[in-house]
Order: C-alpha cells, then sequence, then structure tokens
C-alpha cells in the first residue's frame, strides 16, 4: 500500500523477517522508515485510509490502526472469528472487507471522526460462503458491490 503524509509517499508492507512486522518504506532510500510489531502471524493484508492511518490484519485474526503521521499504532487487536487471508475496502471506503479461512466474509463499516482525527472500525456482519475465497476486488461501479473469486475457480458478484 501507498500513503501520502508531511508532503511525502511512502510504501507499506508486512515484514518477511518474523512475519509480524508493518513496515513504512521511504521509496527514495529504500530503508524503512518506521517498523511496527503489529501482529502475532504472517500480515495477510494492508490497506489505506482517506484521512492517511493504515490497517493491517493478519492470520492471527487480529485488525491493527496505525497512524503513520504518529508512528504508532493507536487502535490494536480488533478481533475476527477466523484468520484473515485478504482485506480490501469498498469503492468510496465506507467498509472494510475482510476474507478468512473459515470460508467467510467480514464486513466492518469505518466509523470517521474527523474532529479527532480518528477512525475505528465496526464489525456490520458475516457473509458465508461455500469455499475459501482465494481474491477479491472491489467493484468500481458501485461501492456495496465486490467480486471474489473461490477455490472452486467460480467468481462471484457479492452485495455488502
Amino acid at each position: 500500500a501507498v500513503v501520502r503524509t508531511n508532503n511525502q509517499n511512502y510504501l507499506v508492507s508486512g515484514s518477511d523477517v518474523g512475519c509480524c512486522k508493518v513496515i513504512v518504506w521511504d521509496p527514495v532510500t529504500w530503508q524503512p522508515n518506521q517498523a511496527h510489531v503489529a501482529h502475532q502471524g504472517a500480515i495477510t493484508g494492508i490497506v489505506t485510509y482517506k484521512t492517511k492511518p493504515i490497517l493491517s490484519a493478519g492470520y492471527d485474526k487480529k485488525l491493527n490502526i496505525i497512524n503513520v503521521e504518529q508512528d504508532a499504532i493507536v487502535l490494536a487487536g480488533i478481533p475476527c472469528e477466523s484468520p484473515i487471508t485478504g482485506l480490501i475496502k469498498n469503492k468510496n471506503a465506507s467498509r472494510l472487507i475482510a476474507s478468512c479461512l473459515d470460508k467467510a466474509l467480514y464486513i466492518w463499516q469505518i466509523v470517521r471522526d474527523y474532529k479527532l482525527k480518528a477512525e475505528s472500525v465496526v464489525l456490520e456482519r458475516k457473509i458465508q460462503n461455500n469455499c475459501k475465497i482465494s481474491g477479491m476486488v472491489s467493484s468500481q461501479i458501485l461501492p456495496e458491490l465486490i467480486v471474489i473469486s473461490t477455490q472452486d475457480a467460480k467468481i462471484k458478484l457479492v452485495n455488502i
């Protein structure tokens, strides 16, 4: 994911050593600018918000919100029922969608407080699928639609 702060772009990734860190990279020097121990297992998704924080997800069944400007995890350990395998936001960034090992999609509403410059997520619902989800893409037409691919070689349009 790419995040822009203080008029500079940064690349954000999960680490390959230890698998539990979210690294914020300086793309000019290719050196880590920040490192956050955010998970107890592999990081499986990173998305950016409109107001600069990033959200990470992992096999440890947790979501974390990291504020790059503050160099801090501002909300840690948002629970999920199953290990998270993928993470996207919908077209208008009002929801986060996680695919999980239990063959389900978990839908969180993004809650913003612009006055406090804070963000959180609230679990709205779980949509059970009959097969593991191997990929997800937000619809560019309608914000309430996503496209998923499943391990049984099917593509589905899902109304979240």
